[in-house]
């Protein structure tokens, strides 16, 4: 038993090439058969030409417009302090404290208004004198806060990189 086990395994050895030869046309002879007779091509959806009218079902009302957004914040600070550096925040060594004026700045606090239910001040610069909103920004300043108890102003200077409070003249 074992030696016809052994001829068919030796017989099989030897003949594997011609297994293998024989699986190939196998392949290639189902190839050349779908290129000879290819299967029918999928039935395709046919569609309408278009309409000059819009159907009833496709008409909708015009959606509402979109609400007012409000003001942005000031993103000047990403760029103006350094988040990433440990001495962003102080002033550099070897500087003394500079005494710095009105007149050194060239802003002048003339007015403030309420104006609805927000504040204005109207501040003169060397160039121009106009209405600002808090948080806005013009020239190298940008106004933060204004306090109309006291009659005053906080404006960011990027020339200096400091805050100068502003009074109004009386």
């Amino acid at each position: 038993m074992i030696d016809k086990i052994k001829k068919i395994v030796i017989w099989f050895w030897l003949n594997i090439e011609k297994f293998v030869l024989v699986v190939m046309i196998g392949i290639l002879g189902y190839r050349v058969y779908v290129i000879a007779f290819p299967p029918p091509p999928p039935a395709e959806e046919t569609y309408s030409p278009p309409r000059k009218e819009v159907p009833e079902e496709l008409k909708s009302p015009l959606p509402p417009p979109i609400p007012p957004g409000s003001v942005p914040g000031t993103y000047s600070s990403l760029w103006r302090e350094n988040p990433f550096w440990y001495y962003a925040g102080e002033p550099s060594v070897g500087k003394g404290e500079q005494v710095i004026s009105e007149k050194d700045l060239g802003v002048t606090l003339l007015n403030i208004r309420q104006v609805g239910d927000r504040w204005r001040a109207q501040l003169r610069t060397r160039s121009t004198t106009k209405w600002y909103d808090e948080g806005e920004e013009f020239e190298q300043f940008i106004l933060e806060q204004i306090n109309p108890e006291e009659k005053t102003v906080v404006i960011y200077s990027e020339q200096y990189g400091r805050r100068f409070t502003l009074q109004m003249r009386r």
